[in-house]
């Protein structure tokens, strides 16, 4: 059973993200433009229309517009996604200034990663039922609010181990076999889950900790102001109000975001082409590659 070598992953993604920059760019920019508009769409939507009309017309056209948006948005992923998997397993080569394809791999990665999704909702909506309906049942009970605490930790825990062992390798599976087939690497990550977790995030947590920072430097002003004792003591006001200061500095998160597309994306793209390569070294498969 092939291991993956955490260290030449890590290594690998970095000097291919750094060294490909300018490919990497050009194969992502157009995808990431036309996702940052659908993003900033209902920004712009909302500003015209009545936010305090709740009619189910209404809640419905939102809904199906939501749907839309979140399902082209993800063949947007997919295309970047096979753009710069193909490129870090050398399927392809050189740079490029720009890059729009929409075929059988494009769609062959979409469909996987819809399937990944749709598989860790079920999942969280299973997990969130089962916590929901102990904690009505446990009440004022210690031992079965323990329970239910206990059982939601657990969930948690399964729900990273399952998430890593699905999305690590969907997509160079996807791009290099040709066919959408979960289990596939499923079966690679055997023995695997520690060393894949521990390359997620040394590609990972450096984007995510220069993004918080960003945002809240961004936020700053806003983060910083006093909140109303009601508000701070209520969690799901305490949530709104973030989301309106988000929704105020959109446009500068947006472009955040933009910058750090391309390290993001080349980072763990490159990282899972190399581990899937490390994995298959011995077939026919990782020689076509």
């Amino acid at each position: 059973m092939n291991k993956i070598p955490v260290g030449k992953t890590i290594s690998y993604a970095y000097s291919f993200t750094f060294g490909h920059i300018g490919a990497i760019i050009g194969l992502i920019w157009l995808p990431l433009i036309l996702m940052a508009v659908l993003r900033f769409l209902p920004h712009l939507a909302g500003s015209g229309m009545d936010s305090t009309d709740q009619s189910p017309l209404v809640q419905g056209s939102q809904a199906i517009g939501n749907l839309a948006a979140s399902a082209l948005t993800l063949l947007l992923y997919a295309i970047m996604y096979v753009a710069v998997t193909r490129q870090a397993l050398g399927l392809r080569q050189g740079t490029a200034s720009v890059h729009f394809a929409l075929g059988m791999p494009e769609f062959r990665v979409f469909g996987a990663l819809l399937l990944v999704v749709m598989v860790m909702l079920a999942f969280l909506g299973t997990l969130a039922g089962a916590v929901a309906i102990l904690a009505q049942v446990a009440g004022n009970t210690a031992p079965l609010a323990m329970l239910a605490v206990g059982v939601a930790a657990a969930g948690v825990l399964a729900f990273v181990y399952v998430s890593t062992r699905l999305w690590f390798l969907v997509v160079p599976v996807t791009v290099v076999e040709e066919q959408i087939n979960l289990g596939r690497g499923w079966t690679l990550t055997v023995g695997n889950f520690w060393r894949a977790f521990a390359v997620i995030l040394a590609v990972s947590l450096p984007i995510v900790i220069i993004s918080v920072i960003g945002s809240a430097i961004i936020m700053g002003g806003d983060l910083a102001a006093p909140v109303p004792a009601a508000t701070a003591k209520n969690p799901i006001l305490s949530l709104m109000l973030f989301v309106q200061i988000a929704d105020r500095h959109l446009p500068a998160t947006l472009f955040l975001d933009l910058i750090l597309a391309p390290f993001n994306l080349g980072l763990s793209l490159s990282a899972a082409a190399f581990a899937y390569r490390s994995l298959v070294q011995d077939t026919a498969v990782a020689r076509a590659t």
